[in-house]
Order: structure tokens, then sequence, then C-alpha cells
């Protein structure tokens, strides 16, 4: 039998790869975490605890990992304003008082704050000067990979005075960044001076935009390729239930002349297919049909692969009738959601 051409099978679309940045390093943290407690390290006041200084404690510690020690400006959940001047925008971290208690909890630093360099701001603070006595009693860190959590004990006369103060101000968690002179690539690699960020949002928008037709286009192929697949599966597993197909016995071009004289369409094979045609050899674009398992022909498994089927067509219909700003949406109130 002749080679086939690729214009005879229908189009294997394979799946979207996902790309995973690697965790920025860091230095490594000067201070070591408590034994006492396995999820959180805490740092004591030389007032409050003498006997209990950081450097008797290094050697039994374990070391805070840089993973859950730094704040990234990807995920910084940081609000922002504008000063008193257009060209300098605010960035205020997340700070709230814990009820009943004269402690704070701190759960966002500004951008450009790092939860390392804020560990050093916060046991400065502990430790105190001749000219600013020491007003903090001591701190917990409760950090995960993504966020940035301490806990901060005062004295209950401190503790409002900061309230008084405010508590964003006394715990220097405001940092401003000048946004008058930003430079970045557009949309066609050409370097290009923003005003504002929302100008820089303005002009993404409409290339966004457009790769969203892209990836609905893409999409629907994955989705039209699995309906049909799933279609030629089913009708294929009927017919031998039902004893309307047999091939046991014939040769393998035999069957493929069978397969294709009942209407069954040829589909390239996917990256598992091909694991498999080690063993049974090219299947000319039936290997699909023809590697389906023996359980699949019980009428159980049956049921479960047209209740798939009768799924994906539902699916496919769905995104037929989206438009791509509605699957942008649909991603945004996804984002927010998860982010909230």
């Amino acid at each position: 039998m002749s080679d086939m051409s690729d214009s005879e099978y229908s189009e294997y679309v394979p799946d979207e790869e996902e790309y995973i940045p690697k965790p920025t390093k860091t230095r490594k943290p000067t201070v070591k975490a408590s034994t006492n407690k396995a999820s959180s390290s805490k740092v004591t006041s030389s007032k409050a605890s003498s006997s209990k200084s950081l450097s008797s404690k290094a050697s039994a510690g374990k070391t805070i990992s840089n993973k859950a020690t730094t704040s990234k400006v990807t995920s910084s959940k940081a609000t922002s304003s504008k000063a008193a001047s257009s060209k300098f925008t605010s960035i205020r971290g997340k700070i709230e008082p814990i009820e009943n208690k004269s402690e704070v909890r701190i759960t966002e630093l500004p951008i450009r704050v790092w939860t390392q360099s804020y560990k050093e701001q916060l046991e400065q603070w502990i430790a105190g000067t001749d000219k600013v006595p020491a007003w903090i009693i001591e701190y917990n860190e409760n950090h995960t990979i993504t966020n940035v959590d301490f806990t901060v004990k005062l004295t209950e006369n401190n503790f409002n005075d900061a309230l008084e103060e405010g508590l964003e101000k006394k715990f220097k968690l405001t940092s401003i960044i000048n946004t008058s002179n930003m430079v970045c690539f557009d949309g066609k690699g050409r370097i290009k001076k923003y005003t504002s960020a929302e100008e820089i949002l303005r002009e993404f928008y409409d290339y966004r935009l457009e790769y969203y037709y892209k990836r609905k286009e893409y999409m629907l192929k994955v989705l039209e390729v699995e309906v049909n697949k799933l279609r030629n599966k089913v009708r294929f597993i009927q017919m031998k239930i039902n004893h309307d197909l047999k091939y046991e016995g014939l040769r393998k071009a035999d069957i493929i002349k069978l397969l294709e004289s009942k209407g069954f369409e040829r589909f390239k094979n996917s990256k598992e297919e091909n694991n498999d045609d080690d063993e049974s050899g090219d299947g000319d674009g039936y290997n699909y049909l023809m590697n389906t398992k023996s359980w699949s022909f019980c009428k159980e498994d049956a049921q479960k692969l047209v209740n798939k089927r009768v799924e994906k067509e539902l699916e496919l219909a769905e995104l037929q009738n989206k438009t791509p700003q509605m699957i942008w949406k649909e991603d945004l109130n996804n984002f927010l959601e998860e982010w909230n």
C-alpha cells in the first residue's frame, strides 16, 4: 500500500506547553529560625530577653528558605496611589492590627522592599539606638513561597503610638517610584517612552486581543480534533460490540482498507500513540482505534466514552459561541478570584 500524504490525515494539534519561571536567587538570610516553631522564626529584643541573642540561636536553628523570604514584584498585592506630584506614584504595603492584642500583621511589602532587608529593619527596631529606643518586642515569620507574613509584637504604649501615627508610616511600608520616564519595548519590539502606566496598558490591549483571536482558533482546532476522535472511537466500539466489524486474522493492510471503507477518519499520531508504535508499528492513521484496550468494549467503559464525547461536544459548542473578548474577560475574572 502506498504512503499517504499529510493532506489525507486530519490534523493533530499538540497541547500548549506551560513555562514556569525559575525562582530568583537571593543572598542567604543572616537570621535563622528558632527550633521552637517549625513554621515560623522568632526574634526577641535583647532588652526583653538578654539570654536569647540571635548569635546563640544561629547554630541550633534552621535557615529560612530563600523562596519563603523573598518578596517578588510579580506576586505583589501592594496598593498604589499618585503622590502630590503626578510624576511619582506611592506604593504601599499591607498592615493591619490584630484584634485584642498589641500586635500587627504585615502581609505585603511595597515594591522594591525585599523580605530580607525588611527583616533587618525589624531587628534594628528591636535593638534600638541611642537616639531611637527599641519599640518592638519581637516578630514572627510565617511566609509561604508566594506570600509575605510577619507578625510583630509591641508594648501596649508603643502599639497605641503606632496607631496614632499611622501604621504604614510607622512601619515604613510606603515607597515612591518615578513614573515620568518609563521606557519599554512596544508590540513591534521597538524602544518607546511612555508617559503613564495606563498608556502602556492601552497599547498592550490591541496586541493582547490579537493573540486571543489566535488562542481561540488554536483551542477550536484542538477541541475539533478531540471531538472527531471520540466520535470515531465511539462508533468503532459500538460496531465491535454489535459484531458489525470483524478484522481478526486479516493482514494489517487489509484492516486499514476495511476501516477506510467504513468511513473512519485518519489522525496523525499523538506523542503517546507514537510511543505505542514501537510495538504495534505504523497504524497509518488508525492507531487511535487499533490500540483500544479490551476493557473499553465492556458496557460500563463504552458508556463512559459516550459521556465524554457528549461533554466535549458541549465544550466545543460553548467555545464556538464565545468571542475572544469574552475569553479574555473570563481569564481576568478567574485571575481576580484567585488573587483575592
